[in-house]
């Protein structure tokens, strides 16, 4: 596999995220993300974009091992946080 790397300065965005350890476990985390989002009122909406975060290279850590980010870019910057606040990476435990 040949990737090109590419470092890009980015504006600041507002995210919402969920991260998953292993990718067996992204699509869960879109899911626990979109229900949250649902919840908020923040999904559906028109131009929703998604986004993951892989904080490790498949090329030197196990699939199970990587660490990937599911998220949402939102409007505006929420003003009061409430909800789950996971200091570890979750994983559902239907999948443990």
């Amino acid at each position: 596999m040949n990737l090109k790397t590419e470092v890009k300065e980015l504006p600041e965005m507002n995210l919402a995220a969920v991260m998953s350890l292993g990718i067996a476990n992204v699509e869960p985390s879109y899911n626990i993300l979109i229900d949250w989002a649902k919840k908020k009122k923040l999904f559906p909406r028109e131009n929703v974009k998604m986004i993951s975060v892989y904080h490790d290279s498949f090329k030197v850590t196990p699939p199970d091992k990587v660490r990937i980010h599911a998220c949402m870019l939102l409007d505006k910057n929420l003003e009061k946080q409430e909800g789950w606040y996971f200091q570890k990476p979750y994983m559902p435990e239907s999948l443990l």
